[in-house]
Formats: C-alpha cells, sequence, structure tokens
C-alpha cells in the first residue's frame, strides 16, 4: 500500500532462450501440468530463432506462444513506443508461423495474436496469418466505454474504467456496459461467421449459416 508497482525492463527468472524453457518446464510442474506459453512483440527476429533454436535442442516447446504487435499496447505506454517500436502483429505473426514450421514443431505450439484486433475482418486476417487464438482487448474496452484518454496509469480514468477513485468507477454501470460488450461480441462472431461464409464454396455455405444461427 502506498508504493509505487513498476513493471520491470527484463525478467529475472531466466537471461536465456534455454533458460526461458527451462522456466516454462518449471511452472508446468508447479502448476500440475497446465498450459503454459510466453508472450512477446518480436524485435529483433534472431532473437526468436534462438528461442527456436534451443527448442530443438531441449525438445521442450510452450503450450503457446501470443505474438503481440507493436501497435498493441496499454495506455500507459509511451506513444512513441507503441507507435513506432516493434514489428507489426501481420509482419510478427507471418515470421513466427513460418519460424515454427521450419524447425518443424507448428503443430506443437499455438499461436495466439494480440495488437489492434477488433473487428470481425482483422481476426480473419490473422486466423489465415497463422492464429489459433485471437486476443481482442482494445475492442472490447471500447465497448466497455473507453474513450483512450491514455491516463491508465494514473488512476485518474474519465470514463471509470481503469481507475480505483470511487468517485470515478461510480460512473461505470456495469450492468448497462455489460451488455454492450456481449453485443459487441455476438456482433463480431455473427460477422466473422459471414466472412467465413463468404471464403468457402457454395454447397458449404448454408451449413456455415446454419451453424453460425444457432448460436447467436
Amino acid at each position: 500500500m502506498g508504493k509505487d508497482v513498476v513493471s520491470p525492463a527484463a525478467h529475472t527468472a531466466f537471461k536465456t532462450p534455454a533458460e526461458l524453457l527451462d522456466f516454462v518446464v518449471r511452472l508446468r510442474e508447479m502448476s500440475g501440468g497446465k498450459p503454459i506459453g510466453f508472450k512477446l512483440c518480436v524485435g529483433r527476429r534472431d532473437e526468436f530463432l534462438g528461442i527456436c533454436k534451443a527448442m530443438l535442442k531441449s525438445r521442450v516447446t510452450p503450450d503457446f506462444i501470443t505474438v503481440d504487435g507493436g501497435e498493441g499496447g496499454t495506455g500507459a505506454a509511451p506513444t512513441e513506443m507503441t507507435n513506432s517500436v516493434g514489428t507489426p502483429l501481420r509482419d510478427a505473426l507471418i515470421f513466427v508461423n513460418q519460424a515454427l514450421i521450419g524447425i518443424g514443431l507448428r503443430d506443437q505450439v499455438r499461436r495466439m495474436a494480440s495488437g489492434k484486433v477488433f473487428t470481425a475482418f482483422h481476426m480473419l486476417r490473422v486466423m489465415t496469418l497463422g492464429a489459433d487464438t485471437i486476443i481482442s482487448a482494445r475492442g472490447m474496452m471500447m465497448a466497455l466505454g473507453c474513450i483512450q484518454s491514455r491516463s491508465c496509469n494514473t488512476n485518474h480514468c474519465p470514463t471509470g474504467i481503469a481507475t480505483t477513485e470511487k468517485s470515478r468507477s461510480d460512473g461505470l454501470d456495469v450492468t448497462d456496459k455489460g451488455v454492450r460488450v456481449a453485443n459487441f461480441h455476438k456482433a463480431t462472431v455473427k460477422n466473422l461467421v459471414e466472412l467465413i461464409a463468404a471464403t468457402v464454396p457454395v454447397e458449404w455455405r448454408d451449413d456455415w449459416l446454419a451453424a453460425g444461427a444457432a448460436r447467436w
């Protein structure tokens, strides 16, 4: 209480690709076998290739790798960092996917994608580039009422989302906003099914749409 909690610039649990995989094994054992993976924003490609080399040598693979595009990030991050640093999601996902294919381990590691994915087309695009799972934070936050004031780290969020100040958080009507988030999610999934249906052979299309309608 009363002390700043500052995210460290580097991990203290490991320093090399081999130590990273050792840490994966340790977490997997300590959690009783739960899925363990890591998240990264691709900078130097040779660093990720170093992880690939370590996976081949140790035969240890994470259950998943979350690829975060350089365009992603919290509103607490410096603007130049979010605008200019890190490989954009599309390029990064293609690289990670192809690297895993190249070492023959793609089927053993699920690929997750995040970084300004908030429309059905964005989702379909990263799926075609190799993503198994899609993480959409920005879209959900905006459906909740986020206005991107970039004050997440100040405790003065004007919409009451990223703050513990009661006078501000009281303005967030969970009952109302929860419905908005649910509607956004439902509409996005519906649009995704329609886009997928538009890409499949005509003889399959009715089955796709019927399956989607059953879920809506």
